[in-house]
């Protein structure tokens, strides 16, 4: 997994471990959160942020996936099955708040990227040997031809839509620690 190492994000990683910003730890539902985690090393709390990170950072190698497949492989593949011993108002709490601090940017690449997996779906379900109740071809391969024609485009869209949306994380970490910076 290519996880990109440091940076002043809500959640970040500093050798090979994740962390909170300070930022977050003002935020009352994770306050909350880490003062339940009654465990020394605070393994609730980290669960519950690699969870976030992992299903909601666009930094994470699984965001580029629809979300009900991000929750299988991170439950798998990070959390290794474990539940994130959190109550589940105060960890649902910390999801809404943390999608909800996402920029306008990545919220729309997550949107597109939702609606690009939709129109993948819906290619391999073409079958033109279907027909309707009159007989008539259930698909037209002029459709399919003005789809695959564009489908270009949507990733080129993609690829625009992920790099402001990166632009616009940088912004808000560049204003996130001159914020929180010690003078």
């Amino acid at each position: 997994m290519d996880i990109e190492e440091g940076g002043e994000g809500m959640i970040y990683f500093e050798n090979g471990e994740v962390k909170a910003s300070d930022y977050l730890l003002t935020i009352d539902c994770f306050k909350r959160a880490f003062e339940l985690d009654k465990t020394k090393e605070k393994k609730h709390f980290y669960a519950l942020l690699l969870y976030l990170f992992f299903m909601y950072d666009i930094h994470s190698p699984y965001f580029d996936y629809p979300e009900e497949v991000r929750y299988e492989y991170v439950m798998k593949d990070v959390l290794l099955g474990q539940p994130i011993e959190i109550k589940e108002e105060v960890r649902k709490e910390c999801v809404r708040v943390f999608c909800q601090k996402k920029n306008v940017e990545t919220f729309l690449l997550e949107k597109a990227i939702g609606a690009a997996h939709k129109l993948a779906l819906y290619l391999d379900e073409i079958d033109f040997r279907q027909t309707d109740e009159a007989g008539n071809a259930k698909y037209n391969p002029k459709d399919l031809v003005v789809i695959l024609k564009s489908i270009g485009d949507i990733v080129g869209s993609l690829k625009e839509l992920r790099k402001q949306a990166k632009k616009a994380g940088e912004d808000e970490k560049y204003i996130e620690k001159e914020l929180f910076e010690d003078e």
